[in-house]
């Protein structure tokens, strides 16, 4: 049935889960072998639950999830693993326990009783499933991540949970069911054909009384119309929830494995070094989780802001004796003059005159030629596979190097150090665009086909979100023994969002420039956070931001560099 893991795929899977791995065979299995192994990072519960994890009836569950919402939430003492074992275990359908599964995961089970094997990924698709299919040698083999050597591997689908029946005459069968659609619960909208024109959306009739991007974002013009700011009030409630989940969780162990509650002769201490950061391009998306993640972090933890920027190519020459003299110098001056590099500094600033008391940490990440190829050649490839584009290739990379988060520890003082961030959970604006119209094609669709064709792009967007990047980001952040959060596609936000007109999301209109007509109702809730300047920084994709792209190269090429 399933295919033992080769070492080169162990040692990957020990890389995500870095805390405990170990190996399980059933061998009471019709005709077939199945071998599953399993490592762990240890996020949830008093004490670290070991995968692959075993019931007295022989059922068998890997897990590698999360439990945010449902009716199996709450229970904080216990690792979500064992939640959910005990719950798969009883007379139940599986399909009803995984219905009231809120967050994300990606999961293998055995089910002893009925021979039959159940995997699937949550309905957004945030976290990585690959599989490898061998009808002839009746082979299934199932992994978080593979090496770009396996090319017969590709990713699960994100719509539903698959089943593989093994009968008695040894013969496998397989189907999908739905377990729910992405965009379920998101209100249809009835667009009117003069909304065409523009004329009743509640933000262009802001921008006309006014006449330009701070008076649009500013104090006096925010909240004026009681529609929109009743949007901009539940858009931050929805992003706020998940965030402060995250914050929670991290709470119950540190990340050298310890117990962040100490006894000391009768006395509670708490540990103080960073549990969270957030990959920081100092920009719209990356500012709000920020300031989002100061509410629910403990006031005595730092947060960390990983920041990363890339050397440009050089040209394939030998540097000049004043070239080589003058290298550490040029170094620096090429990293400050990144675009996210400035743009993070300058949020960086913001947030700090915001929240004095936060410890921020601003972690420079430089990156240079050499290394990049290096690590790309050495592992990122291999966790880029079975995507293959120059898209895929600068993303993966930048996500890598960022999430690696070793670089140096920048402080207002000047007084600056070497530092690699121990914090175990990276928070992320993935779907923040694909939702809020935050892409030039959004402005693009509405100027030519309307409000109805907007919506319509956008739900197709946020639909293809699984494929396009949230596998690849998985695999790449849990390399480092890290978890990536996505507050912006939880399902809550998701849903919220997917209830409102078009318009009240973005207004793309010609008048409305870059860092105002996109993603207006993120702006508008980082005016309410009290981010006026990067509510009104344009949209900058994080490829192009951290200089690691050639904007002479087509994104969809595949790479040759992979």
């Amino acid at each position: 049935m399933t295919k033992p893991t080769n070492k080169d795929v162990s040692e990957c899977l020990c890389r995500r889960g870095p805390d405990a791995s170990s190996r399980y065979d059933v061998q009471r299995v019709p005709g077939y072998k199945a071998h599953f192994v399993g490592s762990v990072l240890w996020m949830q519960g008093r004490q670290l639950f070991g995968q692959p994890a075993i019931d007295n009836k022989g059922n068998v569950l890997l897990w590698n999830g999360d439990i945010f919402g449902g009716k199996l939430s709450g229970n904080t003492e216990t690792s979500d693993t064992k939640v959910l074992l005990d719950a798969l275990g009883e007379e139940v359908p599986l399909l009803q326990v995984m219905c009231t599964v809120r967050g994300p995961y990606s999961f293998i089970y055995w089910n002893n009783t009925s021979k039959r094997l159940w995997f699937g990924r949550d309905r957004i698709g945030r976290h990585s499933l690959l599989w490898q299919i061998n009808t002839l040698r009746s082979m299934l083999a199932l992994t978080s991540v593979a090496k770009k050597s396996r090319p017969e591997f590709q990713e699960v689908p994100a719509c539903g949970i698959f089943c593989a029946h093994l009968d008695e005459n040894n013969a496998v069968s397989s189907r999908v069911d739905d377990l729910i659609s992405i965009l379920k619960k998101a209100v249809k909208v009835r667009v009117k054909t003069q909304l065409d024109a523009c004329q009743s959306c509640v933000i262009c009739n802001a921008h006309n009384r006014s006449t330009g991007c701070k008076e649009v974002m500013g104090r006096n013009k925010f909240g004026g119309d009681l529609e929109v700011k009743s949007s901009v009030w539940g858009f931050k409630s929805e992003v706020r929830s998940p965030t402060e989940i995250n914050a929670e969780i991290q709470d119950q162990v540190s990340a050298d494995m310890n117990s962040v509650h100490i006894e000391d002769e009768g006395t509670k201490h708490v540990c103080q070094h960073c549990k969270t950061a957030v990959l920081f391009s100092g920009g719209l998306d990356s500012a709000i989780l920020a300031a989002l993640a100061h509410e629910f972090v403990p006031s005595g933890e730092p947060i960390d802001l990983l920041n990363v920027a890339f050397e440009r190519p050089r040209p394939h020459r030998e540097m000049s004796r004043k070239e080589r003299k003058q290298g550490s110098t040029q170094r620096a001056d090429k990293f400050d003059d990144v675009p996210d590099r400035k743009t993070g500094r300058q949020t960086w600033a913001e947030l700090r005159q915001l929240h004095p008391e936060r410890n921020w940490n601003f972690v420079e990440i430089d990156v240079s030629q050499e290394e990049l190829c290096l690590e790309r050649s050495r592992r990122i490839s291999d966790l880029i596979h079975p995507l293959n584009t120059i898209l895929d290739d600068s993303l993966g990379c930048a996500l890598w190097f960022a999430s690696r988060g070793e670089g140096t520890l920048v402080l207002p003082s000047g007084d600056n150090s070497g530092y690699i961030s121990p914090a175990r959970v990276v928070l992320l604006g993935m779907g923040a665009d694909e939702q809020l119209g935050g892409y030039m094609r959004h402005r693009t669709t509405l100027g030519q086909r309307g409000w109805q064709a907007l919506l319509a792009e956008l739900r197709h967007d946020l639909a293809r979100i699984s494929t396009r990047n949230l596998g690849r980001d998985d695999r790449i952040l849990s390399d480092h023994g890290r978890q990536g959060r996505f507050p912006y596609l939880d399902e809550g936000v998701i849903s919220y969002v997917g209830a409102l007109p078009p318009w009240h999301r973005c207004c793309p209109i010609p008048s409305l420039p870059p860092g105002v007509g996109d993603k207006t109702l993120l702006r508008l809730a980082a005016t309410k956070l009290g981010l006026y300047k990067a509510a009104c920084l344009p949209k900058r994709a994080f490829q192009f931001g951290s200089r690691i792209a050639n904007s002479k190269e087509k994104a969809s090429d595949v790479s040759d560099r992979l």
